[in-house]
């Protein structure tokens, strides 16, 4: 619940439900690798993860990134050399509080 007073005294009060993930992770659908210091690397949030595997693809199938680590994110780039903007699939297989986890889908690369 937030209630808000103007300085004439005037309130209004909104209230919204968040859903809490009990999951213990939480993949974001894009990234932008634009250096500002907000969303530049893609990673599985959550955890903290036992077992820790991600592999991104591109289009065509090639594995353009694999980690092992969550410290280890994917900036965008592949040898080096940054991605187009696009969609790109990826795999993760992971442990977290005991339970075995295993995501894939797509993520966004925004330029």
């Amino acid at each position: 619940t937030l209630i808000a007073v103007n300085s004439m005294g005037c309130s209004d009060t909104v209230q919204h439900v968040f859903e809490i993930n009990p999951s213990g992770h939480n993949v974001p659908t894009g990234f932008s690798p634009n250096g500002d210091g907000l969303n530049d690397a893609f990673y599985i949030m959550g955890g903290p993860f036992s077992e820790y595997d991600l592999r991104v693809f591109n289009e065509w199938g090639q594995q353009i990134f694999m980690s092992n680590s969550q410290a280890d994110k994917w900036d965008g780039t592949f040898k080096g050399a940054k991605q187009p903007a696009g969609t790109y699939m990826y795999i993760f297989n992971g442990n977290v509080d005991g339970k075995s986890l295993k995501l894939s889908g797509e993520i966004n690369l925004i330029q």
